[in-house]
């Protein structure tokens, strides 16, 4: 998916932009992004929006870090809770993420 398909579906066009903004920024040729060359101050005003997740096993992808915007819409803190778990996954879901 190109960055102005990304936008063409995003809720929050102006974030999205700003973060594919700044990714492009910090990119180096046709590699992925350098931590290094992240503008941080400009990537502050989008880290309410942030979501961390891991996973932990193919059953398991765990919140780590959820910015403030995120719980404000969830209701709760997830930290700690398996994002599978929140969703409703239909019996074709689970198999196409090879869930039992």
């Amino acid at each position: 998916m190109t960055p102005d398909q990304l936008l063409k579906i995003a809720h929050d066009k102006n974030g999205l932009r700003l973060f594919l903004d700044c990714y492009g920024a910090a990119q180096r040729d046709i590699c992925p992004a350098h931590q290094d060359a992240l503008p941080m101050r400009q990537l502050a005003k989008l880290m309410s929006q942030v979501t961390l997740l891991e996973q932990e096993s193919p059953e398991e992808i765990i919140y780590k870090i959820a910015g403030d915007a995120v719980i404000d819409r969830l209701g709760f803190k997830p930290t700690g809770t398996n994002f599978l778990d929140l969703l409703q996954l239909t019996k074709g879901r689970r198999q196409l993420l090879d869930i039992k």
